[in-house]
């Protein structure tokens, strides 16, 4: 398989024939390992429609955007980072008025969502939804507050 340290000084223009074709062919092999095991859950999400009509057909734009690159704006991007940044701070903030956490919890931790999590033994399974990335903590605290 093809493995290259740094992609930036790899001199590809005089890469081997046979090890640009050996690359190419586990990318496509493992490509296919990885299509294999997710066309089922696509099909059982009922997702084939989406792939089809929106996924499939915007892959050529994605390529083209791959191969050619695209402008961005260093201004606006720093912008936006900032923007983001300071969004992230004030939604964590407004979480910590919750009566579930004090201010020595560390969201980013699991350990600390679990300890924050777990007295409440109805919330087993919304801790691993919550690890999981399938459910904002930020909801399910909200739910709690509720009752």
């Amino acid at each position: 398989m093809l493995t290259i340290k740094n992609p930036k000084t790899f001199d590809w223009a005089n890469m081997a024939l046979s090890d640009c074709c050996e690359g190419n062919a586990a990318d496509s092999y493992f490509t296919l390992k990885l299509f294999n095991l997710i066309e089922e859950k696509i099909k059982d999400l009922g997702m084939e429609k989406l792939l089809t009509k929106l996924i499939m057909p915007s892959l050529s734009t994605f390529a083209e955007m791959e191969f050619e690159g695209m402008q961005v704006s260093e201004s606006k991007l720093d912008e936006v980072g900032r923007h983001l940044r300071v969004s992230n701070i004030e939604e964590e903030d407004n979480l910590y008025a919750f009566k579930q956490l004090v201010t020595s919890d560390n969201l980013s931790s699991n350990n600390d969502l679990i300890e924050i999590l777990l007295p409440e033994r109805v919330l087993s399974s919304c801790t691993l939804l919550i690890a999981q990335g399938k459910v904002p903590l930020r909801s399910l605290l909200q739910l709690l507050n509720y009752y």
